[in-house]
C-alpha cells in the first residue's frame, strides 16, 4: 500500500513538473525574442547581429528578395513553438526588426 502511494505521489510530482515546464517555455522562448531584437540596432552591421544569434544559440534563416535581406532568429520553444525575431537588411545594416511569437 505504502509503495502504491509513493508511485502516486511520484506521478503526481512528475505531471506538476511536466505542465510547469510547459508553461514556462513559450513564456522563455518569447522573453528571449524580445531580448534579442531589443538588443539590435538600427544601422547594427549583419556581422555582428550573426554573432549575437550565435552566442545565443538561435537557429538561423535567411532570405534575399530584389536585394533585401530578411533574417529570421528562431528562438526554441517546447513541441516546436517557437518564437522569433526577423530583422530586415538593406545594404549591409539593421533597416527594421520585429517580434513574432508562435
Amino acid at each position: 500500500m505504502k509503495l502504491l502511494k509513493a508511485i502516486g505521489v511520484l506521478i503526481a510530482l512528475w505531471f506538476v513538473a511536466a505542465m510547469a515546464m510547459m508553461l514556462y517555455m513559450p513564456y522563455r522562448s518569447s522573453s528571449a525574442a524580445h531580448g534579442f531584437c531589443d538588443s539590435v540596432r538600427m544601422n547594427e552591421d549583419l556581422t555582428a547581429l550573426e554573432m549575437k544569434a550565435r552566442d545565443g544559440h538561435f537557429r538561423h534563416t535567411k532570405t534575399n528578395k530584389d536585394g533585401i535581406e530578411e533574417h529570421h532568429f528562431w528562438i526554441p520553444g517546447i513541441f516546436e513553438t517557437m518564437s522569433m525575431c526577423k530583422v530586415v537588411i538593406s545594404n549591409g545594416k539593421v533597416t527594421s526588426k520585429q517580434v513574432s511569437d508562435n
